[in-house]
């Protein structure tokens, strides 16, 4: 029996095991007497902890806006968020000549803000108050942004430009698809004076005028974002009692145009210049949160937690020697282990939901992983989705051979790291495509939105099962 066939029978090995609780008689079956396969189980316990998420990458498609009080620790989150605008590569307007004009010059008739919603958390009639701010320049696209980074404190707000406050409530959310209703409204009909002192009847008359002045401008976000529009920031200003998840922001520029008809008779148009917040551009969230009031939860030993934006993670510490230890020639069919999610006693109006998806990653690797835009590779990084209460990971083997791996490695350097065999649950928002029936990941980033679970661990170990297998004979 050559060793190259041992992975495969011992797969198969392991879907006997799955269908039977005895292991007697498998690898007679499958093998013959002088090379017979000897399949053995063992449980062992992981131990868990809560810690601070402190900063995380801020990398998804969604701007967070308002304040609410978490019901688990009695303090206050706040979200606001910053984004830009993208223009699309065949954005064109009517013929200048059709189009309205004052004193010589094209005109918008109007122009809004448009911030589309389709999730909120609390009472969708609180009465809320946000402040838009202009930005003075861009964000810069080839860098990363933290939930903490704050676009007023980094100097990008426009010092004389727009600074407007809207009031707002939030309405019922349980319409099966979101229409147009569902958004806040800012109006930027005022007079408007940009960078250089020109000044505009409103702000849509300045982006247009800036279209017929050199059209190359709005031939991508690139360009949009540097020479035209920098971006807007969306800062909760009063209020308490909801959060609104935006989906898109737009800028909605409004005009109109002549043009004739076959009988040589003009008629007149509205027209729209609409410039979206999409993935091709940079959105960024500010959440502010009750660090000294998450450390209670984290102290808390009875259980850990998941809590998110920005909050806390489950740490886990994996029994790697213990796996390893008289296996190490032996082949690791699967180690899994799961997290079951303790009830939430909360009886309020307005309930945190669990995150619905978990990815489980080595400990030292957090920031490198998400910097890098890499996606779960079922190797050292995995994904579980919540179930009947629990979070499965059916089998991590692959981590534990390479936590076990790098250690031996480290210790002929020296150079041995104190979380070498610790791994964290991080809530993530994960997405797939499927083609020709098979599945490929697109996008994994942080769980942005309101989430919170209590695990079972902490005080209380978490159980792994462990599946071996190994020949008696080999042929090397």
């Amino acid at each position: 029996m050559k060793l190259k066939s041992l992975a495969s029978i011992a797969l198969v090995a392991c879907t006997f095991v799955a269908c039977d609780d005895t292991t007697e008689g498998i690898g007679t079956s499958l093998t013959d007497n002088a090379d017979k396969l000897s399949v053995s189980t063992a449980t062992f316990t992981a131990s868990t902890k809560s810690v601070m998420a402190n900063s995380v990458l801020s990398r998804n498609l969604y701007g967070y806006l308002g304040k609410i009080k978490d019901p688990e620790t009695n303090s206050y989150l706040i979200g606001n968020y910053m984004t830009q605008f993208h223009s699309r590569s065949n954005f064109s307007m009517p013929d200048q000549s059709k189009v309205g004009k004052e004193d010589g010059k094209v005109v918008a008739d109007s122009v809004k803000l448009v911030l589309f919603y389709n999730v909120e958390y609390g009472d969708s009639l609180a009465p809320m108050q946000l402040t838009v701010k202009e930005l003075s320049k861009p964000v810069a696209d080839n860098k990363d942004y933290y939930a903490d980074f704050d676009p007023e404190k980094e100097g990008y707000i426009r010092e004389n430009g727009i600074k407007l406050s809207q009031s707002y409530t939030l309405k019922d959310m349980t319409a099966a698809k979101p229409s147009a209703s569902d958004s806040i409204i800012i109006r930027l009909d005022k007079p408007y004076t940009d960078k250089n002192g020109n000044t505009y009847n409103n702000f849509g008359s300045y982006v247009i005028q800036q279209y017929f002045a050199d059209p190359s401008n709005f031939t991508n976000a690139y360009k949009f974002t540097k020479n035209i529009v920098p971006g807007f920031y969306f800062k909760h200003q009063e209020g308490l009692g909801s959060m609104a998840k935006i989906f898109n922001t737009q800028l909605n520029i409004y005009y109109h145009y002549t043009e004739k008809l076959s009988n040589n008779k003009d008629t007149t148009y509205v027209g729209l210049a609409d410039f979206m917040s999409t993935d091709e551009v940079v959105l960024t969230n500010n959440f502010i949160n009750d660090k000294e009031a998450l450390q209670t939860l984290v102290k808390d030993n009875s259980c850990t937690y998941l809590k998110t934006p920005a909050g806390i993670f489950t740490e886990v510490e994996l029994p790697v020697d213990e796996i390893m230890k008289g296996h190490e020639n032996d082949t690791l069919n699967s180690v899994k282990i799961e997290f079951n999610r303790i009830n939430d006693t909360y009886q309020g109006k307005y309930p945190i939901s669990a995150p619905k998806t978990l990815l489980i990653i080595p400990a030292d690797s957090i920031q490198s992983f998400f910097a890098s835009h890499s996606l779960p590779d079922y190797k050292k990084s995995y994904i579980a989705y919540a179930n009947n209460n629990l979070y499965t990971f059916n089998n991590i083997e692959g981590l534990v051979k390479a936590m076990y791996n790098a250690k031996e490695k480290a210790v002929k350097t020296g150079n041995l790291s104190e979380n070498w065999n610790k791994a964290v649950l991080v809530p993530v928002e994960y997405s797939t495509v499927t083609v020709q029936y098979t599945t490929y990941p697109t996008n994994l980033c942080h769980y942005m939105g309101i989430s919170s679970a209590r695990l079972k661990g902490g005080k209380d170990a978490v159980k792994v099962s462990v599946i071996y297998s190994k020949f008696a004979n080999k042929e090397n």
